[in-house]
């Protein structure tokens, strides 16, 4: 397939019966004869190479209907291989035949060597990844790793990546509350907010809970309100804005506005110019308009026997 050469150390990749190997010029086995394919590195320049020193091959072991990578560096100073193993890879996602769930389907995950990762008893599993899946049961929507550990638990009716993070995840509930999560399993926020936007630098820009209510048949809510946490879920600034301008007026920087107050902040919540709302927003009621009684006493019908 490939003769490589460096520093006066010859690697050659061959086919003996129907797996890949590689051999040196004396004829002495460098890698097993375990692959179903065997390529030089920089014939695949859409591949990261990231070379230092060495040579690297890049070869491939089909099993279960998945792909494993390797990553092969040759070090003739040190004489070693180093393998490094793709971990997208391993796990496969299996469904099973459930009498328990209303679908009359259930999913889980084994991994390489078919032992369960995750137990057959979700309705749906989500592809792997960063490492963890998001499944889904009958009573709501979580997040599990490759160890089987639960990270999140399965009880939010919605889970969505925030924006172009994919680090962060938004969880909502079915009263319209939302809270975020990190991928790793710890909770920034609980589910009392009116939702997230994506991380300005090292702050979230978040509202506060719109209150969602029925007025004349509709549905009204508060009025936007707009502040800024960290990733601790520590607030910085107080929900008391109703715009936000990312980097405004200079990169890195957000500019806040309620009125004609307005304030600047860097990325992570240090004053520039302006200064802070302090004004309270009021929180619009939603009681119901009471009935006034009449003042003419209802007459008491008189009945005629027949």
């Amino acid at each position: 397939k490939f003769i490589a050469s460096q520093k006066n150390e010859t690697f050659i990749g061959v086919k003996w019966g129907d797996k890949y190997g590689i051999i040196n010029l004396k004829n002495e086995i460098v890698y097993p004869f375990i692959f179903e394919t065997c390529a030089e590195l920089s014939v695949h320049a859409s591949i990261p190479q990231n070379r230092q020193a060495g040579f690297y091959a890049f070869l491939t072991i089909t099993k279960r209907a998945t792909i494993e990578y390797y990553y092969l560096n040759f070090d003739p100073s040190k004489n070693l291989i180093t393998t490094q193993r793709n971990h997208t890879a391993g796990f496969k996602i299996i469904t099973k035949n459930s009498k328990s769930n209303s679908t009359g389907k259930c999913m889980g995950v084994v991994n390489w060597e078919g032992k369960e990762i995750i137990p057959c008893s979700y309705l749906l599993i989500r592809d792997l990844k960063y490492n963890t899946f998001q499944v889904s049961s009958a009573k709501g929507i979580g997040l599990m790793d490759t160890l089987g550990r639960m990270l999140i638990p399965p009880v939010y009716a919605y889970m969505y990546e925030l924006g172009r993070d994919s680090t962060l995840l938004q969880v909502g509930r079915h009263s319209g509350t939302w809270g975020l999560y990190s991928r790793s399993g710890k909770r920034i926020a609980d589910t009392i907010y009116g939702g997230f936007e994506e991380p300005v630098g090292s702050l979230i820009p978040f509202y506060a809970d719109f209150n969602f209510r029925v007025v004349n048949h509709s549905w009204e809510h508060d009025e936007k309100r707009i502040g800024l946490m960290d990733f601790s879920g520590n607030i910085l600034v107080e929900p008391m804005y109703d715009r936000i301008n990312k980097d405004y007026p200079k990169k890195g920087q957000i500019r806040l506005g309620y009125g004609d107050n307005y304030c600047v902040i860097d990325e992570k919540g240090k004053l520039i110019e302006g200064q802070f709302n302090t004004s309270i927003l009021q929180k619009p009621t939603s009681e119901p308009t009471q009935p006034t009684k009449s003042k003419n006493k209802k007459r008491k019908k008189r009945i005629r026997w027949l």
